[in-house]
C-alpha cells in the first residue's frame, strides 16, 4: 500500500532493536519516524508493540505476529502494521518476510513501511524478496565482523577465550606497555568492582546491568588487553575444595553441592548450589591453567575459525521453533587453546594432576563434536509418558522420569529432578513414585471414567450443541456475506478491466484493499459452508461417532505408544498431582472444549501429532471424573491393581 489510501486508517506501530544497549535511542528514533509518517498520512495510533533485544534472525524467539493476528481477530480494532523498514520486520530471509506478509494479509492486516516501499501485485512480492535478501545479507555481513573480530582478538592475545570469567577468576586489564590498570571481578547480585591490581582496594562499584538500555558494567577499550588472574580469595578456597573433595575424596557433584549449600557458601548466582555448576567447574580446564576457545557455538550465520568466520547453516526448524539456537559442541580440529600462566598453580599439585587427566578424558569424549536435536523435548518418546503432566503437591513442581538400579533391576521412578539438582536437605521432594504402578492406575482411571461414565453421552451432546449454537451464529449472515463477495469481485474486476499502466500508483491501494476485503470474506464463507446442518438427526449421528471415538481410544490405551498416550492423556487429563509426603495421589479427567470425532481421532494418529508438555494446550474444562488414590503398602509393588485404591466418582 503506497499511502495514497490510508488516511482514518487505524495502526500500531511495531518497534524492534537487537540489543538493550540500543533500546535507549534505536526505538525512540522508530517511535519519532513512526510517529511523523503517521501525522502525514492522517493515520490513527491504537497502540504500539515494542521488541527491545529481539533479534530479528530469530522466528522462534518471537511471539509479536502471533499476538498481532490474534488480536485482529478478537478486537479488529486495527487495520495497518507500521514499521520503520522492512528490517525491522525480520532479517530471517525471503522466505520468512513472504510468510509474515501472507499470514498478516490474510488476517486483514496491511504492513506499510515508513520508506515508502510499498507496491502492491507481483511489483510488491519482487520487493520484498529484494528487501528481505538486502536485509538478510546486512545480518550476515555483521555476524560475519564480529566473528572475525572475536578470533583476532583471542588471536593477538587481547582478549581470553570467555566473554565472562568462570567462578573464582577475575579479569586484569593491562596497557599496552604493560601497565596493569584495574582488576574487575563479577558479583554474584550482578555488580562489579573495580580494583586496584596492587592493593586490591575497591577503587570504584559499578551497578548490575538493566533489562534495557546502556550496561553499566565495564566496558574494555580498544587498547586493552585481558588476562584471567585468580579472584577472591574465599571463591578460590571453594574451587580448590571442589576438586579436592571430588577428585581426592571421591564425593559426587550431588554430595558436595549439599555440603556447600549447608554451609551457606553462597554460588556463583548467589542462590544454592547445583550439580551442574559443580559439574562445570570440574569440568573446567581452565581451573588447571588452559582455557579453550571455539570449543561451543550457537552462532546463527558465522562461527569464528583461525584463518577467517566458518559459515553456519542452521535447520529452518531450529529457527522456528528455539528462542536462540542450540549450543553445539564443535570439533576437536576447531579448538583454540590458550595458556593462562596466572592460574597454572590455582589448585593444588596433588589434586592438578588426577584432575587434568580425568579433564583430558572428558575431552576426548567431546573431541568429535556434537550437535543436539533441533527438538526442544529430548524425551518425547520416552516411556514415561506422565512426564509434563504429572506434578508434585507440594511446590506444584513438574515430575520427569528416572531410571535406578543395578545393571538387570532397574525400575522407573517418577521424580522431581530439581530437587536432585539442588540439595536444599528437604528429603520429601527426592522422594520417588514408582512409574510402573502410577501409569497403570492412571490408564486404568481414564479408561473407567471414559467408558463407565453414564452420562457420557449427554455431557458429549451438550458440548457438541454449544458448538453448534455458535456456528449458527455465524452462518445467520451466509447469504449476506455471498452478496458482499460479489460485490467485492465486480468492483476488482471493472478496476482491473479498466486498467492502465500509467494509473498504476493511483489503482494499486484499491487492488490490494479489494484483494485483502475479499481474502476475508471468503475466508468467513468457507468456515460457514463447512458447518454441519443443526437439526436432531444430525446432532444424533456426531454425538454417537465422537462417543464412539472416546470409547475407542478408552479401550486401545494400552496398546498407544508412549508418545501418542502422552498426547492423549495431556488433553483429557486436567489435573494430576501427587503427594510426595504420602503417596496420595489427586486425578482430574474431562472432556475437552473442541469436541469431535475427528479432533478426538487426531489425538491418537501417531507420533508426529504429538506437541511437547510446554506446546500442548490443556483445553478440558469440564470436568467428568475426580478420582483420589492412596498407597496402600510402602515400596515398589510389583501388582499393579493392588496398589492404589479408587475413590467413588464424582462429577
Amino acid at each position: 500500500m503506497s499511502g495514497k489510501n490510508l488516511q482514518r486508517r487505524r495502526y500500531i506501530g511495531l518497534l524492534r532493536c537487537s540489543t538493550h544497549a540500543q533500546s535507549d535511542t534505536s526505538i525512540t528514533d522508530q517511535r519519532r519516524v513512526l510517529e511523523a509518517y503517521a501525522k502525514k498520512q492522517e493515520l490513527v495510533f491504537v497502540d504500539e508493540v515494542v521488541l527491545g533485544g529481539v533479534s530479528g534472525s530469530l522466528p522462534g524467539a518471537r511471539d509479536d505476529i502471533e499476538n498481532l493476528i490474534k488480536r485482529k481477530e478478537q478486537a479488529n480494532d486495527f487495520e495497518v502494521l507500521l514499521v520503520q523498514d522492512s528490517s525491522r520486520l525480520t532479517r530471517a530471509g525471503i522466505k520468512h518476510a513472504h510468510h509474515l506478509e501472507w499470514i498478516l494479509n490474510a488476517a486483514g492486516i496491511v504492513i506499510v513501511y515508513t520508506t515508502g516501499r510499498n507496491a502492491d501485485g507481483w511489483v510488491g512480492d519482487l520487493e520484498t524478496s529484494f528487501n528481505a535478501g538486502v536485509d538478510q545479507a546486512h545480518a550476515k555481513s555483521i555476524s560475519f565482523g564480529s566473528a572475525r573480530g572475536s578470533m583476532s582478538s583471542i588471536l593477538d592475545g587481547r582478549s581470553p577465550y570467555c566473554r565472562r570469567p568462570p567462578y573464582g577468576i577475575d579479569r586484569l586489564y593491562v596497557m599496552p606497555n604493560g601497565e596493569h590498570v584495574h582488576v574487575v571481578r563479577n558479583l554474584p547480585d550482578r555488580r562489579q568492582l573495580l580494583l586496584d591490581p596492587k592493593t586490591g582496594k575497591v577503587l570504584r562499584e559499578l551497578a548490575a546491568n538493566d533489562a534495557k538500555g546502556v550496561p553499566n558494567h565495564y566496558i574494555k577499550q580498544k587498547q586493552e588487553r585481558i588476562v584471567l588472574v585468580p579472584g577472591d580469595k574465599q571463591c578460590v578456597a571453594t574451587a580448590q575444595r571442589i576438586y579436592r573433595r571430588h577428585y581426592v575424596d571421591g564425593l559426587g557433584t550431588f554430595r558436595i553441592a549439599k555440603e556447600l549449600n549447608e554451609e551457606g557458601i553462597p554460588s556463583p548466582n548467589g542462590k544454592k548450589w547445583n550439580t551442574h555448576t559443580i559439574g562445570q567447574i570440574l569440568r573446567n580446564p581452565i581451573y588447571l591453567g588452559r582455557g579453550i576457545a571455539n570449543r561451543y557455538t550457537a552462532a546463527v550465520y558465522n562461527m569464528r575459525g583461525d584463518d577467517g568466520p566458518v559459515p553456519r547453516e542452521l535447520d529452518p526448524s531450529e529457527l522456528c521453533n528455539r528462542a536462540r539456537p542450540a549450543r553445539i559442541t564443535r570439533p576437536a580440529s576447531e579448538w583454540r587453546y590458550q595458556e593462562h600462566a596466572e592460574l597454572a598453580d590455582l589448585i593444588e599439585r596433588d589434586v592438578r594432576a588426577i584432575a587434568a587427566e580425568r579433564q583430558e578424558a572428558c575431552l576426548q569424549s567431546q573431541a568429535d563434536g556434537h550437535k543436539p536435536k533441533p527438538n526442544r523435548d529430548r524425551h518425547r518418546n520416552s516411556s514415561f509418558f506422565l512426564k509434563g503432566i504429572l506434578h508434585s503437591k507440594q511446590g506444584n513442581e513438574p515430575m520427569t522420569g528416572a531410571t535406578t538400579g543395578k545393571v538387570g533391576s532397574k525400575r522407573r521412578y517418577y521424580r522431581v529432578n530439581r530437587a536432585f539438582a539442588i540439595p536444599d536437605g528437604d528429603s520429601i521432594m527426592r522422594r520417588m513414585i514408582p512409574a510402573d504402578q502410577l501409569e497403570a492406575t492412571i490408564l486404568d482411571a481414564v479408561r473407567w471414567a471414559l467408558l463407565a461414565l453414564p452420562d457420557l453421552r449427554d455431557r458429549v451432546e451438550q458440548r457438541v450443541r454449544a458448538e453448534l449454537d455458535v456456528v449458527a451464529k455465524d452462518n445467520a449472515g451466509l447469504e449476506e456475506l455471498q452478496e458482499g463477495r460479489a460485490t467485492i469481485r465486480k468492483k476488482l474486476a471493472m478496476i482491473i478491466e479498466q486498467f492502465n499502466p500509467e494509473m498504476q500508483e493511483l489503482v494499486a491501494d484499491e487492488i490490494g484493499a479489494l484483494k485483502a476485503q475479499l481474502h476475508s470474506v471468503d475466508q468467513r464463507i468457507k468456515a460457514a459452508e463447512s458447518a454441519i446442518p443443526t437439526d436432531d438427526a444430525t446432532i444424533d449421528r456426531v454425538v454417537d461417532e465422537t462417543v464412539t471415538a472416546i470409547e475407542n481410544l478408552a479401550g486401545t490405551l494400552g496398546d498407544a505408544p508412549p508418545a501418542t498416550l502422552r498426547n492423549l492423556l495431556s488433553v483429557f487429563v486436567t489435573r494430576l498431582e501427587v503427594d510426595l509426603e504420602t503417596r496420595a495421589l489427586e486425578l482430574e479427567i474431562g472432556l475437552p472444549n473442541s469436541l469431535s470425532a475427528s479432533d478426538t481421532e487426531m489425538c491418537f494418529v501417531g507420533d508426529l501429532a504429538c506437541k511437547t508438555s510446554n506446546e500442548t494446550h490443556r483445553n478440558a474444562s469440564l470436568t467428568i471424573a475426580v478420582c483420589s488414590f492412596e498407597w496402600v503398602h510402602k515400596g515398589v509393588l510389583s501388582n499393579p491393581d493392588d496398589c492404589c485404591r479408587r475413590s467413588p466418582l464424582a462429577a
